[in-house]
């Protein structure tokens, strides 16, 4: 059963009076809400069994890893999870304090001014925890709230608790996990507040290092469940600060989520069909493995998909809903977006980048058809290749990306960029749905032949290379060059995405020479002759000859 609230009877009044300071200071919303409200996310009957089990029999363990790093990309359900987990721990009395940064209602309290506070006040409203309560109270003092956040949780929170010995009975009775759940969604305060000078990432790791600074120290008695998307600050942090005290599960396929999202739209199919007792056997298993397909793994897809056909479906029936969704059969009420609530995820994540349009030339190219498969390590010397580009570029457009696309890490010459969300090349694509990030397909284009271009006049890439990473990126390289020659070749001469003096300053007899080795004979004079096309194309006569006896002799 869970362990009751804490009596107030026995304050004093100047204890009151603190509780009072210190409630001043929460964020309720963050809070879990018990038994009272048991809405919104959480996971269905016998899903996520298996990452619930790990979560809870590490919860009641007594192994050395202290914290638990729950991650995984954006909408794969980590917070239906975390949210579980408290209900269960809830129930069994083993849930400390909690907060929930995820969630619409949080947008004025989802940063670091709240976070201690709130902690430290659910441990003075737990009925065991009530010889703390005394002491987090006896410090709580305005000038607290001023300090930084780790001279906070040693005030309200490490001070108290090594105020009860560590061998005293009662402790046996305290609960067992403190919930962080959704830490990416944290802010940087507004101004005026400590903090508001930090970044996103300093705020993360300034948490991140509070929390380890509390799970090192004897006296704190809980495990730590942290929630969160693999932004590279916390990914970062958990692989090197914390790596000796952190368990980490991913939310991946590994777990076989399909199985679980699976036995959700069954579920929710039948809610409906309770409601519409004309509907039959539906959905089809067609469209159900459509939607699996659609959703790729993560539950925020069919979620907000099911959430829309169930929500008003006398005015648009289920079937015409899901036909509107899977955009098959006749289109049914064209000026509902079912995508709404995904399109604002897919656009706060992406406006979070520092360079927003950048960032979507990225995965546009990314997921164009003539890079589409290739290594990233191809694709990201192919894109870094440019006047104003650095060479740490890719790090600095797709930082902010890792909840949408998985970035492979520097090193191995293979691995490929993979977006966890089938649905978001739906999204780049359709200016309806992506709205200001949208960008036009010809400036997409003149985006990839000016990288094309840079390296057909330096000869290859801007990044130092070695011979064997040079040869690796012109094998893939001439794989399309007919793709672009033919891009080039199309355009009308007032409409060409070079200057006259390009195919100048580029070695042709060079290429001619790379394309005679990598390519068959058939493809290489191919491409060969449409340079020249282009060089007639895009220079003035005279000074075409020479660039055309190059190409001419090479080929």
């Amino acid at each position: 059963m869970p362990v009751p609230l804490a009596s107030a009877a026995n304050l004093t009044p100047a204890m009151q009076k603190a509780l009072v300071a210190l409630g001043d200071k929460i964020s309720a919303e963050a809070m879990f809400t018990g038994p009272v409200v048991r809405s919104g996310d959480r996971c269905l009957e016998n899903t996520r069994v298996h990452a619930r089990k790990m979560i809870m029999d590490w919860i009641i363990s007594n192994d050395l890893e202290r914290i638990l790093w729950l991650t995984g990309p954006a909408g794969s359900g980590k917070t239906a999870i975390a949210r579980s987990i408290a209900d269960t721990c809830y129930d069994l009395g083993h849930l400390g304090p909690t907060f929930f940064f995820s969630g619409p209602d949080l947008k004025s309290s989802n940063n670091i001014n709240c976070l201690v506070a709130t902690l430290a006040y659910q441990l003075t409203q737990h009925a065991s925890l009530e010889p703390v309560r005394h002491h987090i109270l006896g410090l709580t003092k305005p000038a607290v709230f001023t300090k930084s956040l780790d001279r906070q949780v040693e005030d309200l929170i490490l001070r108290p608790l090594r105020q009860i010995p560590l061998d005293h009975p009662i402790r046996a009775s305290w609960p067992k996990v403190l919930i962080i759940d959704g830490l990416d969604d944290c802010t940087p305060p507004t101004s005026g507040h400590i903090g508001a000078d930090l970044s996103r990432d300093t705020e993360h790791r300034q948490i991140l290092a509070t929390l380890l600074m509390a799970a090192r120290d004897p006296a704190f008695p809980f495990r730590i469940l942290i929630a969160s998307r693999p932004e590279p600050a916390i990914a970062r942090f958990f692989g090197t600060s914390a790596r000796d005290m952190t368990v980490k599960l991913v939310l991946d396929q590994s777990l076989n989520p399909n199985a679980d999202i699976r036995l959700y739209i069954q579920a929710t199919a039948e809610e409906i069909c309770r409601r519409l007792p004309d509907l039959r056997n539906w959905p089809s298993e067609e469209a159900t493995q459509m939607l699996l397909d659609r959703g790729s793994g993560q539950f925020v897809y069919i979620a907000k998909t099911m959430t829309f056909i169930k929500k008003n479906p006398q005015a648009l029936h289920p079937i015409h809903a899901l036909n509107r969704v899977l955009g098959v059969g006749r289109p049914q009420d064209s000026g509902v977006n079912p995508f709404e609530p995904l399109d604002k995820l897919y656009t706060s994540i992406l406006q979070s980048s520092s360079e927003p349009q950048l960032t979507m030339q990225w995965i546009y190219a990314i997921a164009s058809d003539p890079l589409n498969g290739l290594p990233a390590s191809f694709l990201r010397r192919f894109l870094q290749s440019h006047e104003q580009a650095g060479l740490s570029m890719e790090r600095h457009v797709l930082d902010a990306l890792h909840s949408l696309v998985h970035i492979p890490s520097h090193g191995d010459e293979e691995v490929r960029y993979t977006t966890y969300h089938a649905d978001l090349k739906e999204f780049l694509n359709d200016p309806a749905r992506s709205g200001s990030l949208y960008i036009d397909p010809s400036a997409r284009k003149a985006f990839l032949l000016e990288r094309y271009m840079f390296i057909l006049k330096n000869k290859g890439p801007k990044d130092q290379l070695t011979d064997a990473e040079r040869d690796a990126f012109l094998t893939n390289f001439v794989g399309f060059m007919d793709y672009f020659e033919s891009c080039i070749s199309e355009l009308s001469p007032e409409k060409l995405y070079f200057e006259p003096a390009d195919y100048l300053a580029c070695d042709m007899a060079w290429w001619g020479q790379i394309l005679s080795t990598k390519l068959n004979e058939g493809a290489s004079a191919a491409t060969l002759n449409a340079m020249v096309d282009n060089a007639h194309r895009g220079c003035p006569p005279v000074s075409c000859v020479p660039a055309c006896r190059h190409i001419s002799g090479a080929a």
